[in-house]
């Protein structure tokens, strides 16, 4: 490979870095492959030491930049349509620094739905087992009371 060709693929690379971190890292990436395939080994050196830094450096300075590259590694994308009220809303908590992005919003949100689910699920679990093995008259027999002394007990 010539050296005209070893610096174009170089300059493609450091640019797809520089457009975009969520493509230029795997776009530089494609270009450190290209560039192995064709045995220029200097170029690969450089090439996936710029990759492998500049992707570092994003992770260690930016909390968005760590989160976005976690995304792209290893977070499957959900595509929804809302309607407009709804995403006008969502932009203006994303403004107002309630949530950083659309996507932080929605993921929360989800989070939110899921842990409400798991929690009702766990309540429904505990009504059937009392169900199924209601408390004696043994085991009842004064809760009132404690109940109650318990409360007394409390400082307020």
């Amino acid at each position: 490979m010539g050296r005209l060709t070893q610096l174009a693929l170089f300059a493609a690379a450091a640019a797809a870095l520089l457009a975009s971190p969520l493509v230029g890292v795997p776009a530089a990436a494609a270009v450190a492959v290209v560039a192995w395939r064709r045995r220029a080994r200097g170029l690969l050196a450089a090439t996936v030491a710029l990759v492998l830094g500049y992707a570092t450096w994003l992770v260690a300075t930016t909390p968005v930049g760590a989160s976005r590259f976690a995304m792209l590694i290893a977070m499957p994308q959900i595509v929804t349509r809302v309607p407009r009220e709804l995403a006008d809303q969502l932009d203006e908590l994303v403004a107002d620094g309630v949530f950083t992005s659309r996507s932080d919003a929605v993921r929360q949100g989800l989070e939110e739905v899921i842990d409400r689910e798991r929690r009702r699920r766990i309540g429904a679990a505990i009504v059937e087992g009392y169900r199924r093995h209601p408390p004696t008259e043994e085991e009842l027999a004064g809760i009132d009371d404690e109940v109650r002394e318990m409360i007394e007990e409390e400082p307020w």
